[in-house]
């Protein structure tokens, strides 16, 4: 080899006692739960904030088709037990909050989807519905018809407000949205 004075060599050799901290062994699952939980983690933003009609609905996902009138009123295949229009802005706010909250804050769902409730939002000329199964901790959203998400966890602690607006303007509650409260 041919060395020049005054020049530098440098000696690279591998280290067998040194190794990385993190081996592609190790980093690939972290990597995975990463982008497992951020693309799980579902936003409140489903609902609009600028809400000019709200009607609140109570369903029954556990129904005879054959026993079911021509004219009863139905919400994404759900027999409409009752509907009720939330008039006052306070009130609207005060129930979208609370479920707004309910979705943020959901950590698991189960596989069931029995909806017993559905919220109807309005603004403008987009419509955005709401269906809530607090049995399995899970809801769909539409806009404008179009599905927007499907069975996301949310938690369940504005059931007992929807029910209460409900009840309150003498819409029946299904007897299984019941039966979830005393669980």
């Amino acid at each position: 080899m041919f060395h020049r004075p005054g020049s530098v060599i440098l000696i690279v050799r591998p280290i067998a006692s040194v190794r990385p901290i993190m081996s592609r062994v190790h980093i690939l699952p972290l990597v995975c739960v990463y982008v497992l939980l951020a693309g799980c983690h579902q936003s409140s933003d489903v609902i609009p904030h600028k809400v000019d009609r709200l009607i609140l609905y109570s369903l029954e996902c556990d129904f005879d088709e054959n026993a079911v009138p021509e004219d009863a009123e139905m919400l994404h295949g759900y027999l409409v037990l009752g509907k009720t229009e939330v008039d006052s802005a306070a009130s609207r706010t005060e129930i979208l909050d609370a479920v707004r909250t309910d979705i943020a804050n959901g950590s698991s769902s189960a596989k069931c989807f029995e909806p017993h409730h559905a919220i109807r939002i309005g603004h403008d000329d987009r419509t955005s519905d709401v269906v809530i199964c607090y049995k399995c901790r899970g809801y769909e959203c539409t806009e404008n018809g179009k599905l927007k998400t499907t069975s996301y966890p949310m938690d369940v602690h504005s059931r007992e407000l929807l029910n209460r607006v409900l009840t309150s303007d003498g819409i029946t509650l299904s007897p299984a949205a019941t039966e979830e409260l005393k669980q």
